[in-house]
């Protein structure tokens, strides 16, 4: 085995697992931080429904704890964690404080209970998955092999010049095509009647030339790749245009997730091949991360939003952590409905993949979507209103498929984050980014086969760029991630030593 440079420079410190006292004193930490801020509510309030809030803020801390202090730091797993506790922890905490869960003028206070047992299910779902495959298969990961991408500036400006072309042209004949309002498509500036451009568009056509303007997400990929070159050379100034164009293009429209996917998939592939001496700790990197993303999406909440418009603290915290994070009092209603009003779904939500891109212009009777159907029985659907991912695994198999679905989720994203963070070559370099943001974002919203075709065209460029581009890739350091045995050896000669 060759070793690593870093085992030469003590990345391997003492023993290669963390210390078992450190691990216990996070964990200790965390949760007295957690009984501090939960236990006065269950003692004002005392309920099963304040005991399940303090049962699912410990499986949160537990899982977040252990990712934060094993380790091969999991970026994606982190992000998890985020996401739980922005659209679900804090949401059902204030609804247990304040005794409702409102949204939309709906109130689904019943549900708060069953809403808190699916999602303290779900939580501890996830941080097995991830668990369980570290150990499995991510054990003896130490980092992110990162590597140097020998490409010409010319083939990243064609490519750019062209992502950007598509997602223009494609803008362009949905607005002739569908009769969609041109005029509101800038959102974020002017737009005060709640509506944007896509929702204003019908037709045939109109989802396929939608999601074909995501396109313009590869732009952010390439100037990513450009970024990474070398220092001495002329700053990209036309790819730093053109990616600037793009994010302007996908963030008028008032779709976040347009420009937020596409930043993620930018944000991993700047992990792999960043340069520096002395480059920032992933969990470092992953903390500025989430934060720029939130700050980013309070933004762009308040810019879209109806009435006071105002950049203000107030403001920004009430769009991100008030009106557009509240995913649980959805998960409440969703809990009130089914079983007793509506019928378990069993896969028929899921098997829609198979004739979603089917066109209406060829099967004019093709369904809405069974997961709409089972929102309509408790919300409006055109109000927007959402709940997680595992709200519709529990749509389609209860309870038994919240647990199993988000296990396997769970482990799927972790498994994919460390065949990204192991690889040395050029075969998926694009893929792996494209594939956890992608996750990431369906896991934050039902209708997970309405979410993977909206985002087909940035799906689809990724995988045009890997294939269509002339790049190399070479290891940035020699490296190589060491066996269960080698890390035996490793073990063995660090006693030996010590006498």
């Amino acid at each position: 085995m060759k070793v690593a440079r870093g085992a030469a420079q003590g990345t391997w410190s003492g023993s290669v697992r963390p210390h078992v006292s450190r691990i216990v004193l996070y964990l200790l930490t965390g949760g007295l931080a957690v009984t501090l801020i939960t236990v006065p509510i269950a003692y004002a309030q005392p309920s099963e429904v304040a005991l399940w809030l303090l049962l699912l803020w410990f499986a949160w801390a537990f899982s977040t704890l252990w990712i934060l202090v094993v380790r091969s730091f999991s970026p994606p797993a982190f992000g998890l964690m985020i996401i739980m506790l922005l659209y679900i922890l804090i949401p059902a905490t204030g609804s247990v404080v304040t005794g409702k869960a409102v949204i939309a003028g709906v109130d689904y206070s019943r549900g708060t209970l069953a809403a808190l047992q699916l999602s303290v299910a779900a939580q501890i779902a996830l941080g097995a998955g991830v668990i369980i495959v570290h150990h499995v298969r991510g054990g003896t990961t130490t980092g992110v092999g990162r590597v140097i991408i020998k490409v010409s500036r010319r083939r990243l400006n064609q490519s750019a010049v062209i992502a950007l072309a598509i997602a223009v042209a494609a803008l362009v004949l949905l607005a002739g095509t569908s009769g969609a309002n041109l005029s509101r498509y800038a959102a974020v500036l002017g737009n005060t009647t709640g509506d944007t451009f896509y929702s204003t568009a019908s037709g045939t056509t109109s989802g396929y030339l939608g999601s074909l303007t995501d396109v313009a997400g590869v732009c952010i990929l390439v100037a990513v790749c450009a970024g990474s070159l070398s220092k001495r050379g002329k700053p990209p100034v036309l790819l730093i245009l053109l990616s600037l164009t793009a994010t302007a293009f996908l963030v008028a429209g008032g779709e976040r997730v347009r420009f937020v996917v596409p930043a993620l998939a930018a944000g991993l592939l700047w992990m792999k091949i960043r340069g520096g001496r002395l480059p920032l700790p992933l969990r470092t990197l992953s903390l500025l991360s989430v934060g720029g993303l939130i700050i980013f999406s309070a933004v762009v909440g308040v810019a879209r939003q109806q009435g006071d418009r105002s950049f203000t603290v107030a403001n920004l915290f009430t769009s991100q952590f008030v009106q557009g994070s509240d995913l649980f009092s959805p998960l409440a209603g969703l809990t009130q409905t089914v079983p007793a009003q509506h019928d378990y779904l069993w896969g028929t939500s899921y098997l829609e993949a198979l004739y979603f891109p089917i066109p209406r212009a060829v099967w004019p009777a093709k369904p809405q979507g069974a997961i709409l159907d089972v929102t309509a029985g408790f919300a409006d659907v055109t109000n927007g209103e959402s709940f997680p991912e595992y709200g519709e695994m529990y749509a389609n198999f209860g309870v038994p498929g919240v647990v199993l679905g988000c296990l396997v989720f769970a482990a799927l994203l972790e498994w994919v984050w460390i065949r990204f963070a192991e690889s040395a070559g050029k075969s998926r370099l694009f893929v792996y980014p494209t594939l956890i943001a992608v996750m990431l974002q369906i896991f934050t919203r039902d209708y997970a086969v309405s979410q993977l075709a909206g985002l087909l065209g940035f799906i689809l460029g990724a995988l045009v760029l890997q294939r269509v581009l002339d790049f190399q890739v070479l290891p940035r350091e020699p490296f190589a991630v060491p066996t269960k045995a080698d890390m035996a050896l490793v073990e063995q000669l660090h006693v030996d030593s010590s006498y």
